[in-house]
């Protein structure tokens, strides 16, 4: 990362210049070598991150964008792809995030409908809800509005304000963390946190290597994407309340070995700290027809929501309609399972849906709720137990018939997980559309 000064190649805009008519959609960009394609079949995020930030766009979008296209604004129009020759690159994708592969003029962008902006350089985008956005398979996204070269320079010019004050306070040191600084400053995240958290990390890192700026990368885009299950929370990192610290652990948690010392360090107390640490996994691998999650929490469909206005399933990231219901919300707390109180369900149902911020936490609640209703409904048959589930059992009893009469204790394990799996396709199909678009769900 740097904060060298902007070219002085003007932008051929303001930044308050919108969509036109004349858009081009489809542009001939510069393509992509045979050797590189193959390679993005396979590649690794980390691989990936280690392409220079002006020449990634073109390898995850239709047509090869190249930056450059975007920041002069000849193009204002991508689709994302991450599907090279019939190979879908699964780690590539839930690991890419718009804030890596759009150049820094990019202030504003609308997808589906959403409007999205970035408030710093090097920011992740957030709509009106504070949520990130994330980019998806075959995700179209608009240019909506790009910072002009004097925007771009007092940006610069404060950032380097910062990066030098806090130089000066540290003057007495002898550390090199002059990058992980610059890094701080031009995502948006207080500098003496992000030394806090991650100079451990890094300090034996060799000083500019490539290893090196890569990791850093990934942390601080880590700092954005666990931002992203709080959004309530008012980025106030001195402030101790409850939702800066789960904030911390998680973040802690994440990218930190000795994560409950430096959590310590920051002054949480260790009853936080211990009953953080002993919130329970409940994702667990399954295969062929059934859901593959080992780490859903980069998943995040809610960007999606105007592309299927009618499902609920989309707006909530709760593909089973998982409905609001406060006990069940107490138990959801108690295993330190993160949610919200989602949109309203129809008016001629009561409460509202459970909404999640991700799909780890939805698959956690889920595959509790359902070991909930197996203990209670042990004795019973799967079809008092499909009645009990769902509004309409019908497709349930279509589906399934064959084991509509017998108990659920004399149903194997993989015959329930088949059904968890079809429930999704039957409450949810645009969602489980998407899911399949990953191979998540076959």
């Amino acid at each position: 990362m740097s904060l060298d000064k902007l070219k002085q190649s003007e932008v051929k805009t303001s930044n308050e210049t919108q969509i036109s008519p004349e858009t081009k959609t489809s542009p001939e960009g510069q393509k992509v070598s045979d050797e590189t394609r193959e390679k993005l079949k396979t590649i690794s995020s980390r691989e990936f991150l280690k392409i220079p930030e002006r020449d990634r766009l073109k390898h995850i979008t239709k047509f090869q964008i190249d930056s450059s296209k975007i920041s002069s604004w000849e193009v204002k129009e991508v689709d994302f792809s991450f599907t090279f020759d019939g190979r879908f690159n699964k780690e590539l994708y839930l690991r890419t995030t718009a804030g890596q592969v759009l150049p820094k003029e990019v202030k504003e962008v609308k997808v589906w409908e959403e409007i999205y902006t970035r408030t710093w350089l090097k920011w992740e985008f957030y709509n009106s809800q504070n949520r990130r956005l994330t980019i998806h398979e075959d995700t179209k996204l608009q240019v909506t509005k790009l910072r002009d070269t004097k925007e771009i320079s007092d940006i610069e010019t404060k950032n380097i304000t910062i990066f030098s004050d806090y130089k000066k306070e540290n003057k007495d040191t002898q550390l090199n963390f002059d990058d992980l600084l610059k890094w701080a400053i031009d995502k948006g995240i207080d500098p003496k946190f992000a030394m806090f958290l991650f100079w451990d990390i890094v300090k034996d890192m060799p000083i500019l290597s490539i290893d090196r700026q890569v990791k850093l990368e990934e942390l601080l885009t880590t700092y954005h994407r666990i931002k992203n299950n709080f959004p309530n929370w008012n980025w106030n990192i001195l402030e101790d309340t409850e939702e800066r610290n789960n904030f911390v652990l998680s973040l802690l948690k994440e990218t930190n070995e000795n994560w409950k010392e430096k959590a310590k360090e920051y002054g949480i107390k260790e009853e936080q700290i211990e009953k953080y640490a002993s919130r329970k996994k409940w994702i667990f691998v399954l295969d062929f027809d059934k859901i593959i999650g080992s780490n859903l929490s980069w998943l995040d469909f809610r960007p999606l929501a105007s592309k299927y206005p009618n499902e609920a399933s989309i707006k909530n990231n709760n593909p089973a309609w998982l409905t609001w219901n406060p006990t069940f919300a107490n138990t959801l707390d108690a295993y330190g399972i993160n949610y919200y109180k989602g949109t309203s369900r129809p008016s001629v149902e009561w409460w509202s849906y459970f909404g999640f911020t991700n799909m780890e936490e939805w698959l956690n609640a889920f595959n509790l709720l359902w070991d909930i209703k197996l203990n209670k409904m042990w004795d019973k048959t799967f079809g008092q137990f499909a009645q009990n589930w769902a509004v309409d059992f019908t497709p349930y009893r279509n589906t399934f018939w064959e084991h509509w009469n017998t108990r659920l204790k004399d149903l194997d394990p993989k015959t329930i997980d088949t059904i968890k799996s079809a429930q999704m396709r039957i409450e949810s199909p645009g969602m489980h559309k998407e899911l399949s678009k990953l191979w998540v769900v076959v």
